[in-house]
């Protein structure tokens, strides 16, 4: 993955995968416009739909609700079939999942065109929970958004839908919130694809309120220490002291692309290789007439380096300053490098790729730690129910 060069480097991002709750539309909210590369070779841009009526469906294959919710999406688009009504999924599946993108479109004959989420568009339409299917009218004002999935809501979506269809201006009134019930919070559930829930309570804890400071814990051990000294940076097992390796500083100075030492680094295990990382928040230009920071050009980089202290891979995370940067181990052997900030953890291997982008609902926290000392990490999510999972 070639993250510097993406528009948001976050691809494939998780977000939370709900049985059924609804958010309030924004009142005609202009939806933004964005190019999605299709898994058939194409290309949809959603400024080329001026006139129709556009229904998008954020999804992905390790979600329980949105399998649920596929058949009678297949069957609506069926329905509008040739009425001024366009479908597009949008998967929030990983870079590089396309085949099994595409056998889950054809398990459950979905006719419409779809692509898989590289760019975050999902983030661009705040889309935080997933089934997500947004209803947009033939001027681009965003009518009608529907999250999760029950067995009703794909009669209040054909309804949302037959009120706009037809029509090229706004209809008053059309905007919708289509869940009967008042919004509920969601409950964090963690990617089934990485991790395996090992217990659960649900006695609907009424949850203390948190801040950004508090979203996440991390307390699970260090199996390293690493000290700096004048002419190079040396890593021990924080267990026995004993000495794991060393990286120079002089001759392939350990330097960041502006030849400026980095001060903090993390260590970690891989069969192929061992690498030393650094992050590093990078804040944006300032303005030159408010003297402001471009908020836009906010980013977090990480930078991989060898045992010989040459820079191995770059990597950046556009858009928002991760707090905190840690090791965890995945195997015997091996390690995964853990980003948290805002409401999200990323996990990295040892060559900077991204193998895992999760969201933590707003009411939650996560706690990482290792409570039963088997070595290895346990992730608690605690809000209005406390579940304990385990990477697979």
């Amino acid at each position: 993955m070639e993250a510097m060069d993406r528009k948001r480097s976050f691809c494939g991002a998780v977000v939370l995968c709900v049985l059924a709750f609804a958010l309030p539309a924004k009142s005609e909210s202009q939806a933004p416009d964005f190019s999605l590369d299709l898994l058939d070779g194409g290309t949809f841009k959603l400024s080329d739909q001026k006139g129709k009526v556009v229904v998008i469906d954020f999804w992905a294959t390790w979600c329980g609700p949105c399998m649920r919710s596929l058949p009678g999406m297949s069957e609506l688009e069926k329905q509008f079939k040739n009425k001024n009504v366009v479908f597009l999924g949008i998967s929030r599946d990983q870079e590089g999942q396309e085949d099994k993108v595409k056998q889950t479109l054809e398990k459950f004959d979905i006719g419409y065109a779809c692509g898989i989420d590289v760019d975050n568009i999902a983030a661009d339409f705040n889309v935080r929970g997933i089934p997500c299917v947004l209803v947009i009218d033939p001027n681009g004002m965003i009518q009608s958004r529907l999250v999760g999935y029950s067995e009703s809501q794909h009669e209040k979506l054909k309804e949302a839908i037959e009120s706009l269809a037809g029509s090229r201006a706004n209809v008053a009134g059309t905007n919708q919130n289509l869940e009967e019930h008042p919004p509920q919070a969601p409950s964090t559930v963690l990617n089934e694809n990485f991790f395996v829930k090992k217990w659960e309570n649900k006695e609907n804890i009424e949850p203390a309120p948190s801040s950004a400071n508090d979203k996440f814990a991390f307390r699970f051990p260090s199996r390293y220490y690493l000290v700096r000294s004048a002419n190079e940076i040396l890593w021990f097992d924080a267990s026995n002291g004993r000495r794991l390796g060393s990286v120079p500083l002089s001759g392939n100075t350990v330097t960041d692309p502006k030849n400026r030492l980095n001060r903090d680094f993390l260590y970690m295990r891989d069969p192929s290789g061992d690498v030393l990382v650094s992050v590093k928040n990078e804040l944006g230009d300032r303005d030159p007439r408010t003297g402001k920071r471009d908020a836009r050009q906010r980013k977090t980089v990480l930078i991989g380096y060898n045992r010989g202290g040459k820079v191995i891979w770059i990597r950046g995370v556009d858009g928002i300053l991760m707090k905190s940067g840690n090791v965890l181990p995945v195997s015997a052997n091996k390690d995964a490098f853990l980003l948290f900030g805002g409401t999200r953890f990323i996990l990295f291997d040892s060559a900077g790729k991204e193998i895992l982008n999760q969201d933590i609902a707003a009411a939650d926290r996560l706690e990482i730690s290792d409570r039963d000392n088997n070595g290895m990490p346990e992730f608690y999510v605690i809000g209005k129910r406390i579940a304990c999972y385990e990477l697979k």
